[in-house]
C-alpha cells in the first residue's frame, strides 16, 4: 500500500491547480512573455514537486512537435455515428484512405500534429510523479469487489476474454461519474443522475482518496484545450447550481469531483481491442493515464501510426 497523501477536499481545489499549471506552462515555455507564478503556499510540498514535474512534462512536449499529415475532422467525417471501431476489415479500409504520415514507436514528450498544425495528441511519459502513481495504486483496492464484478460477456468493453485475472491482480472496468445520463435516456428532457458505481461506500471512499493527482491531470487540460477546459468548468458549476436543489446526491458528489470531465474510467489489467470512442467529437480530448510498472505493454494507435 502506498504511504497516504494529504489532500485537501475542497472543490475549488481544481481551479487553483490549473490556474499554476497553466500559468507555469506560460512562463517556461515563452520565457519573457509571462512572470513567473506564484507558489501554491497553502498546498503540501508534495503537491507542488508534482505540478512542477507535470509542467516540466507539457513543456518537452510542446517543444518537440511531430508532423502528421492526419485530418481528424476528414477522418471523424468518414466514421458512422455509432461506428466502434471492431471491424478489422473497416479499419483497414479507413487506413488506406486516411494515411499517416508518422510511423515507428514514441517513447519521449510529444506532440503529434495534423493538418492545419493541429495538436492531434499530447504525450506525456513521467508526467504524473511516481509518488502520486504509487499513491493511486493503493487506493484502488477498495474497489476489489466491484472490479471483479465488472467483468461480464454483456459487452465487449467487459469481456473476460481482454482481462488478466488470477488470484493476485486487480482486473476490470468500472465508471464512475456525478452526472449521466442512463441508457435510453439521453434527451434534453431527461435529468442527469449519479453513476450507481459512484454510489457505493467504496466508490465514496476512493473518490475523496484520488483528488490531488486527479486535479493535477484535469489541470493539465487547460495547457492542452483551454476552450475544453473553460466548457468542462462551466459544466461543473452549471450542474452544482442545479443539483443544490434538484438532487442532493448528485450535490455531493460534486463537492469531492476532483476534474472537469463528468467520467472517470478505471480500467485494470485489460489488453482492449482497436476500437473507437463512439461518445466522443473530434475536437475533444479524453486523458488516458498509465499507473505503475509493466513490461509488454503498448498503446497502438493506427489512425496517428503510432
Amino acid at each position: 500500500m502506498a504511504t497516504p497523501i494529504y489532500t485537501p477536499t475542497n472543490y475549488g481545489l481544481s481551479e487553483k491547480v490549473a490556474a499554476y499549471i497553466c500559468k507555469h506552462f506560460g512562463y517556461e515555455a515563452f520565457p519573457g512573455t509571462t512572470l513567473a507564478p506564484v507558489p501554491c503556499l497553502d498546498l503540501p510540498v508534495h503537491a507542488s514537486v508534482s505540478m512542477d514535474q507535470m509542467v516540466s512534462t507539457l513543456v518537452k512536449a510542446y517543444c518537440n512537435p511531430i508532423q502528421s499529415s492526419i485530418d481528424p475532422i476528414w477522418l471523424s467525417k468518414s466514421l458512422g455515428p455509432m461506428e466502434s471501431g471492431l471491424d478489422v476489415d473497416r479499419e483497414a479500409l479507413l487506413l488506406s484512405r486516411h494515411p499517416s504520415s508518422v510511423t515507428g514507436y514514441l517513447d519521449m514528450p510529444a506532440i503529434i500534429l495534423g493538418k492545419g498544425d493541429t495538436i492531434a495528441l499530447w504525450y506525456l511519459p513521467g508526467g504524473l510523479a511516481w509518488p502520486m502513481q504509487e499513491h493511486v495504486l493503493g487506493t484502488i483496492y477498495p474497489l476489489e469487489h466491484s472490479l471483479k464484478q465488472s467483468i461480464s460477456e454483456q459487452s465487449w468493453h467487459t469481456s473476460s476474454s481482454f482481462f488478466k485475472q488470477d488470484d493476485h491482480r486487480l482486473s476490470g472496468c468500472l465508471e464512475f461519474s456525478p452526472a449521466r445520463h442512463e441508457l435510453g435516456h439521453a434527451t434534453w428532457e431527461d435529468d442527469p443522475a449519479i453513476s450507481s458505481t459512484l454510489a457505493t461506500d467504496a466508490s465514496r471512499q476512493w473518490l475523496p482518496d484520488i483528488c490531488l493527482p486527479a486535479r493535477i491531470l484535469s489541470g493539465t487540460l487547460s495547457v492542452m484545450h483551454p476552450p475544453l477546459y473553460d466548457a468542462g468548468l462551466e459544466a461543473m458549476k452549471a450542474l452544482r447550481q442545479w443539483s443544490a436543489v434538484a438532487d442532493h446526491a448528485m450535490s455531493d458528489a460534486l463537492f469531492q469531483w476532483p476534474t472537469v470531465y463528468t467520467n472517470v474510467s478505471v480500467i485494470a489489467n485489460c489488453s482492449a481491442p482497436l476500437h473507437h470512442d463512439p461518445h466522443s467529437h473530434v475536437d475533444w480530448y479524453d486523458l488516458l493515464v498509465s499507473l505503475g510498472e509493466y513490461m509488454d505493454c503498448v498503446l497502438d494507435i493506427p489512425t496517428l501510426g503510432l
